[in-house]
């Protein structure tokens, strides 16, 4: 049997479903037993695996979030464990020694294909592409034009946690309709976010309303995530919905709740002047 048939069993037995599968036939059980001694590369390939076994189980343990997680199986995977690592050393005992070490062996090997497999579904979900401003924003105009019973609906969870942005959010004169509500967006990260729909009467006496959408920081990579910390200083971009109503969007990061939100209010009714009065002026 060549290395390359070995990698082939090792594939096989971590998609054994149950002990009747005869991956491992007695021939090929009693083949492998009787060649291992003359082929000290399949006990290397072993060693190779077990010791990413290993290494795997103490990343996962041990790291908490998954940017770190991310970074250390990537790390992990680049790296060749050496051999001196491993608790494998080449059969050199009697035939009964051989199939303990066999057993042993090729048990750890399945061990290590599966949580092989797990470390990569990791991977691949922590490499979604990530955010960028602009997609953010291109959403809110068909987000607007939704009621919030409509965008809650179209989705499968009930709630999301999120928290107001750091200021004058949490104030009587801001009446919001629901609590954080989830949306996907649709982006090309296919993202959820948190949003609420909210109104405000001036001190004009004009009723304005307004979109917020919240999403953590980490969706965002670091050249990406916008520069402004308040919405009344970030640059405003103009879109209009379909209904054609045009929106002020703008955009800030927020270190206190780890988060980037967004902004989106009628333009022609300046409700973003209006709101930065109402966030200076103490509620009477």
């Amino acid at each position: 049997m060549k290395l390359t048939d070995l990698q082939n069993l090792m594939d096989e037995l971590a998609l054994q479903q149950s002990k009747n599968d005869e991956v491992l036939s007695a021939d090929r059980e009693q083949e492998i037993q009787e060649a291992l001694p003359n082929h000290p590369e399949w006990m290397e390939e072993m060693r190779t695996r077990d010791n990413f076994d290993r290494h795997l189980r103490h990343v996962l343990a041990e790291s908490p979030s998954t940017h770190d997680r991310k970074a250390k199986l990537l790390s992990l995977i680049a790296e060749t464990p050496a051999a001196s690592d491993s608790s494998y050393s080449i059969p050199a005992q009697p035939a009964t020694s051989h199939q303990r070490s066999r057993r042993r062996a090729l048990g750890l090997i399945t061990a290590s294909t599966l949580m092989f497999a797990v470390a990569i579904g990791i991977i691949l979900s922590s490499l979604s592409p990530a955010l960028s401003v602009a997609q953010v924003q291109d959403s809110l105009p068909q987000l607007w034009d939704r009621s919030t019973e409509e965008l809650m609906s179209a989705h499968e969870s009930a709630s999301i946690q999120a928290d107001l942005p750091t200021g004058e959010w949490n104030q009587s004169r801001i009446r919001y309709e629901e609590d954080w509500q989830p949306v996907r967006l649709k982006t090309a990260a296919d993202q959820v976010a948190a949003f609420r729909k909210f109104s405000f009467r001036s001190d004009r006496g004009v009723t304005h309303q307004g979109l917020l959408l919240s999403l953590p920081t980490s969706r965002f990579s670091a050249e990406q995530r916008p520069a402004a910390t308040s919405p009344f200083s970030a640059d405003i971009r103009y879109l209009s919905p379909p209904s054609g109503l045009t929106l002020a969007i703008v955009s800030w990061s927020d270190a206190q709740t780890d988060s980037v939100y967004f902004l989106a209010v009628p333009a022609e009714t300046r409700t973003l002047d209006a709101l930065d009065a109402l966030m200076y002026v103490n509620p009477v």
